[in-house]
């Protein structure tokens, strides 16, 4: 049974909240108003191994604490989100989309 979320998140979103940046309250807001957020698996590994590599130790609790005051579900990554992932990498292009962000698109995926 898939999961249903209604805010897919990425690691770029949850990486500006942590590092402070100027959309930080903003992108806040939009998690506060989400019923069920979605994290990939993959993206929560690149999340903790880029803010390791900014904040250290310390930046890692304080994202996994992030997650859990967020409510934000990490969504196992299994054949179907895998191929929904891939669909939407060729469906809509190359330019200006990473692989993480694709992944955090077909979270979306009923």
């Amino acid at each position: 049974m898939a999961i249903v979320i209604d805010l897919a998140v990425d690691t770029s979103a949850l990486t500006a909240i942590l590092l402070g940046e100027t959309e930080a309250a903003d992108l806040l807001a939009v998690l506060a108003a989400a019923a069920r957020i979605g994290l990939c698996a993959p993206n929560r590994t690149e999340l903790l191994l880029v803010i390791q590599s900014r904040l250290g130790d310390v930046g890692v609790e304080r994202a996994k604490r992030l997650l859990v005051m967020q409510r934000i579900e990490t969504i196992p990554l299994d054949e179907t989100l895998a191929d929904a992932a891939a669909l939407g990498f060729r469906r809509f292009g190359r330019a200006g989309i990473r692989p993480g962000s694709t992944l955090a698109t077909a979270s979306l995926t009923p």
